[in-house]
């Protein structure tokens, strides 16, 4: 993919890189898995807003990106190199591969029941839920462990936009 190539898309992931592809590029991915044509969108989607994000143990470098689609998973594969990223493959799966892992916050907002639900873990992985007072409820998995929390009576201040969400990561 050299610089003169002319970009399908360019995307902020929740890693906080870009991943793009080129117009050139995504044609192949569409060969090698026929039930991508003509969803790039649906990839974009996954970059962006992903179900999970793992980390591959053969090269650091390479993350899988997974969404639920329909009864199946889609993955897409990118590999990051010095802060930007672009996508290797893209493909329907049956599960997650092993690897690591990563930080992934999913922030649920409900302008309708005026709530707010932000996970740092796999949704699916809640068991019970606690009121601590003043409309915060804790998400807990089996083991007890927080892995989110709901903020009932949430109301933004322009109902009518979507809401801004800024994930900003405190220097190391």
């Amino acid at each position: 993919m050299g610089e003169e190539s002319q970009a399908l898309f360019e995307v902020m992931t929740p890693l906080g890189c870009t991943v793009r592809t080129t117009v050139e590029y995504w044609p192949l991915i569409e060969t090698k898995h026929p039930k991508l044509d003509g969803r790039v969108q649906e990839i974009v989607h996954i970059l962006t807003s992903p179900d999970q994000i793992c980390q591959s143990r053969q090269d650091t470098a390479v993350y899988l990106f997974y969404r639920a689609d329909q009864s199946r998973l889609l993955c897409a594969v990118v590999k990051r190199l010095d802060g930007e990223g672009f996508l290797i493959t893209a493909y329907p799966c049956d599960r997650i591969k092993e690897g690591e892992s990563m930080a992934h916050i999913k922030v649920i907002h409900d302008p309708v029941g005026e709530t707010l639900t932000v996970y740092w873990d796999d949704p699916q992985r809640e068991e019970t839920c606690e009121e601590v007072g003043h409309g915060i409820i804790l998400i807990k998995d089996v083991q007890g462990e927080v892995i989110g929390f709901e903020r009932l009576y949430f109301k933004s201040k322009e109902p009518s936009q979507e809401l801004d969400v800024v994930l900003q990561t405190a220097p190391l």
